[in-house]
């Protein structure tokens, strides 16, 4: 399944992450992009956390009340843990399911509850 194919969406924003995803996990071509690398790259999520969490366009995008950059979350500690929790489910979740609603943000029928 790690060997599955990721391709791009349309949405300029996921195709520009999903080009850093490539470029951090060495592949020459987009279209040799899968799910096995998605994986490498993330590994436990703690750099990629570190990373995001430093980003003004991350705020810019999401807004500050979002689990990695919340104020609240950030005082008691918590916003790391959550945001890691956050994108390994993400991750867990991916082509389990093709079937259902399409996501707005590439067009691929899925039944992936974000919530």
């Amino acid at each position: 399944m790690d060997e599955e194919k990721i391709e791009l969406t349309g949405n300029p924003f996921v195709d520009a992450g999903l080009g850093v995803i490539g470029v951090l996990a060495n592949i020459d071509e987009i279209n040799q992009l899968t799910l096995g690398h998605l994986k490498s790259v993330h590994g436990d999520g703690s750099q990629i956390a570190d990373w995001n969490s430093k980003f003004k366009s991350f705020t810019q995008l999401f807004t500050v009340n979002n689990s990695l950059c919340h104020p609240g979350l950030k005082r008691r500690g918590l916003n790391i843990a959550i945001y890691k929790s956050t994108l390994e489910a993400i991750l867990t979740e991916i082509n389990k399911s093709n079937i259902g609603s399409r996501c707005w943000a590439c067009g691929t029928p899925s039944d992936f509850d974000f919530i």
